[in-house]
């Protein structure tokens, strides 16, 4: 490289795209919007109980920020096929089957974002199943 062209490692490091891996999970306290804990003999998960769940205030890196949600069971088959994450004022689309979902965001900028889980209205598992007892209104399950 000629004289002078040489990039500085700030300069360098300023135009080196960042990336940051993001786990998301539901609340380990109460929190509105999620319903009581629950166990199924190994894992700790919660179920949603309204249309947007706030998630929490996350870090994201200016740049491509990959998010991962664990979510084990949605209360019936394509609920989760149009469930999305609300990052600050933008919506996110979520990619994937119960298990492993994830949504990829690219930020303008570092900071702080508010982040929702916005799904269908929730269910009663009594209308999809009229053998279950169950009343209340369920949406998606994530671990704790």
């Amino acid at each position: 490289m000629a004289p002078g062209r040489a990039l500085s490692a700030r300069r360098l490091h300023r135009h080196q795209p960042r990336a940051q891996f993001l786990r998301i999970g539901a609340p380990a306290q109460n929190s509105a919007g999620w319903h009581s804990l629950e166990n199924d003999g190994s894992r700790q998960f919660r179920w949603t109980e309204s249309a947007e769940t706030v998630l929490g205030e996350y870090a994201f890196v200016e740049g491509i920020n990959y998010i991962a949600l664990s979510v084990i069971m949605a209360i019936e088959p394509g609920f989760l096929n149009t469930s999305s994450l609300r990052i600050g004022p933008d919506i996110v689309p979520l990619a994937g089957n119960i298990g492993k979902i994830s949504a990829q965001y690219t930020s303008p900028v570092t900071r702080r974002f508010w982040v929702s889980l916005l799904t269908p209205q929730p269910i009663k598992p009594c209308i999809v199943n009229r053998d279950s007892p169950d009343q209340r209104e369920l949406g998606l399950a994530l671990l704790i």
